[in-house]
């Protein structure tokens, strides 16, 4: 897990060329013109879903994972909190689906982080992650661009 601003994207180029392409869109187009939905950049390999997801509480999230593709989690307006933990002890919940490249786990320990407007986690399959939970004191909407880059 990587969590970091937009500003320091080059330093994350060197993950590899999806990441490199991921991260020239971001840094190189108006994020915030663009409507909710998904946006190839390309193809399968690195595409970017706009979204405005309702924020929960801790208990009302869900521990999730992904195998195929990382996912970089930007804030683009408002802040979430994401927990996140190793899923090298995570109890599964629900086992992993290859089509939609998701698995689910029971609720665990973890840790969190708070992500605001310009910052961004960048989450790999060894990270079990519990986004769109509503910061302490904050709203109940966050806009955020998630990019899903095939590893």
């Amino acid at each position: 897990m990587i969590y970091d601003t937009l500003h320091n994207a080059r330093l994350y180029e060197g993950l590899g060329p999806g990441f490199q392409c991921a991260f020239a869109y971001l840094t190189s187009n108006d994020l915030a013109a663009l409507a909710p939905g998904r946006y190839d950049i390309d193809g399968n390999q690195v595409y970017l879903m706009i979204q405005e997801p309702e924020l929960k509480a801790w208990d009302q999230g869900r521990w999730e994972a992904h195998r195929r593709y990382a996912d970089i989690q930007l804030v683009l307006a408002g802040s979430e909190r994401i927990g996140f933990c190793s899923v090298s002890s995570a109890p599964v919940e629900t086992p992993y689906s290859p089509e939609n490249d998701i698995l689910f786990y029971q609720e665990m320990p973890g840790n969190e982080a708070l992500v605001r407007a310009g910052e961004m986690m960048i989450l790999f399959p060894q990270d079990a992650h519990k986004p769109c939970i509503r910061p302490h004191g904050g709203g109940d909407k966050v806009r955020k661009a998630v990019v899903k880059v095939l590893l």
